[in-house]
């Protein structure tokens, strides 16, 4: 059963806050109203399809890596599967960094922490 005398008040509440803002405004010119975020983290927004996987895969449960880092380890030859990623991050990062990305902005559009980032950033300067 719906209580009518709670959504009155509710209403009523809600007039004096418009009348009040009118009166406001009128003052002080018009008022830019902003959403209120309730989330205690923002929204993540994937530019990349790579970044678009990834999260889908860790929506489906897969931890970090998977098939694809076993995959990689495979395929590389003599064992150096690390030193194959290292330069495959830094053959995406140098160009990002080229057109003047951020640091931040690279980690996220890669997939890598900030400090991965400013590690291969400082090797590239030096």
């Amino acid at each position: 059963m719906i209580d009518h005398t709670a959504i009155a008040a509710g209403e009523t509440l809600r007039a004096e806050i418009a009348a009040k803002m009118a009166a406001y405004e009128a003052k002080h010119g018009p008022v830019e109203t902003k959403p209120i975020i309730t989330r205690t983290s923002p929204a993540i927004v994937y530019d990349n399809a790579r970044a678009a996987d990834m999260a889908r895969s860790r929506a489906k449960g897969a931890r970090k890596g998977g098939a694809a880092m076993a995959a990689e380890r495979v395929t590389s030859p003599c064992g150096d599967w690390q030193k194959a990623r290292r330069q495959r991050n830094i053959d995406t990062i140098k160009p990002l960094l080229i057109q003047g990305m951020s640091t931040a902005a690279i980690a996220e559009v890669v997939g890598l922490s900030p400090r991965s980032v400013n590690r291969i950033v400082a090797e590239l300067r030096a």
